[in-house]
């Protein structure tokens, strides 16, 4: 499809909506479809996120960055060796890179963490959050996404879930380090 035809997809549905998401498997592979979108969007009033999984430089696409309102972003790990046992990517340091600059642009929505205890340095990935954006950490959004292994495949299929205990654990650790906006979902 092409952004126009998107956009006639996206317009059915003005009345009900305030702007689009683009996601995807990864969305920022497709950078100048998504800035064709949302130049359209944002001509109708829509407002446009992106959610990823920072892989894609964000600094690299200043004219998409313009057209969007903001990114909410996926922080599968922070020790790199774990990032890479999960992701089986080569290092997260452009997520890294990309926290910092969306922090630096004001186009950081949301972080979010996929917790799985033994799987994901969960805390390390709070820590490093608050780190990075430092005082902005009271103002960008905080999910704490509690995994479920419904329709998972593979080596974490028979993971279970963390308990509630551990969520709130986690939760309190991120408003110990300033984060206002912090929830489990």
């Amino acid at each position: 499809m092409t952004p126009e035809a998107v956009f006639q997809e996206v317009q059915k549905n003005i009345p009900f909506i305030r702007g689009i998401t683009v996601s995807g498997g990864e969305c920022t592979l497709y950078p100048n479809f998504i800035k064709e979108l949302f130049a359209i969007a944002n001509e109708h009033g829509l407002t446009c996120l992106i959610d990823s999984n920072g892989t894609t430089d964000f600094s690299r696409f200043p004219e998409l960055m313009a057209l969007s309102q903001g990114v909410m972003l996926d922080v599968k790990a922070w020790d790199e060796q774990t990032y890479q046992k999960l992701t089986k990517g080569p290092t997260n340091s452009v997520v890294k890179k990309n926290l910092q600059f969306l922090s630096d642009c004001n186009k950081l929505e949301e972080c979010r963490i996929v917790c799985v205890p033994g799987e994901v340095d969960v805390e390390d990935v709070i820590s490093g959050i608050s780190q990075i954006i430092g005082e902005k950490v009271r103002k960008v959004k905080l999910k704490l996404i509690k995994f479920r292994r419904f329709g998972v495949k593979g080596r974490l299929q028979n993971t279970p879930s963390p308990d509630d205990a551990y969520m709130q654990e986690l939760l309190q650790l991120a408003m110990d380090l300033g984060f206002e906006q912090a929830v489990i979902v």
